[in-house]
């Protein structure tokens, strides 16, 4: 079983689902702050440890007692900065490998696709959604990706024979509004058009964290619930004279 997952937009706009994907620092001043306030607490740790070999003075232990001051405050700093450091870290999705986790100007894009072959492996693809949308939106809510691009995305890349599963991991993409489909139905219905018959489409009845919040690392729903009894499925398979129906 292989996993792949596309954020089907670039990266400048992918920050937020690349990193809650992968795992990382989401704050990248974090590591900045404390570096500035270790440099600064072993400035004045070296201006201490100087000061105490010097002769006894009033105005020596006078600067002794500023430089100590000083120690106290940037301890309380670099402490601070340790905290936001490990705040700022966040796990990624088990069992993924890195460079299965693409967007489109990835220079893996291509081979990760191309992994796609088998009935076990799973395609994910990240995006913001809603109730009978027709488009993904960027993790920065700059970019919009439309089925028919995310088609021309996989057009050379996904293999029309793969019979695994593509779960659009985004918030109530499996979820109609009045008349208007959800995006995964959406998916399923012109993707078997152009090609794929044999891929199963999934989505998802919640809203999803975007982050890993579990202690287990499972990936959950805004209501803590495990993502995937949120997962519904829309297979489109041939009618007996073309055409196609929906089993859901």
């Amino acid at each position: 079983m292989t996993t792949v997952v596309l954020i089907p937009f670039e990266l400048a706009h992918s920050a937020e689902h690349l990193i809650s994907t992968k795992g990382g620092n989401i704050d990248p001043g974090a590591q900045a702050r404390l570096s500035n306030a270790q440099s600064a607490l072993a400035t004045i740790q070296s201006k201490i440890t100087l000061l105490g070999t010097m002769q006894n003075s009033s105005r020596a232990a006078t600067i002794l007692q500023q430089f100590r001051d000083q120690e106290t405050e940037f301890t309380d700093l670099r402490d601070r900065a340790i905290e936001s450091v490990a705040a700022a870290q966040r796990p990624g999705w088990n069992k993924i490998v890195a460079t299965n986790i693409v967007c489109t100007d990835d220079p893996y894009l291509n081979g990760a696709l191309n992994l796609m072959q088998g009935v076990d492996d799973v395609l994910y693809i990240r995006g913001h959604c809603a109730p009978g949308a027709d488009a993904l939106q960027s993790s920065d809510h700059a970019a919009d990706m439309s089925i028919e691009g995310l088609i021309g995305i996989f057009h050379g890349r996904l293999s029309k024979s793969f019979s695994g599963k593509i779960k659009v991991f985004a918030c109530e993409s499996a979820v109609a509004n009045g008349a208007d489909a959800s995006f995964a139905d959406r998916l399923a219905k012109k993707l078997f058009k152009s090609g794929w018959r044999s891929v199963t489409v999934c989505g998802y009845t919640d809203k999803l964290m975007t982050y890993i919040v579990d202690p287990a690392g499972h990936k959950t729903s805004q209501g803590k619930n495990r993502a995937m009894t949120t997962r519904t499925q829309a297979l489109y398979v041939p009618k007996s004279r073309g055409g196609c129906c929906a089993i859901m």
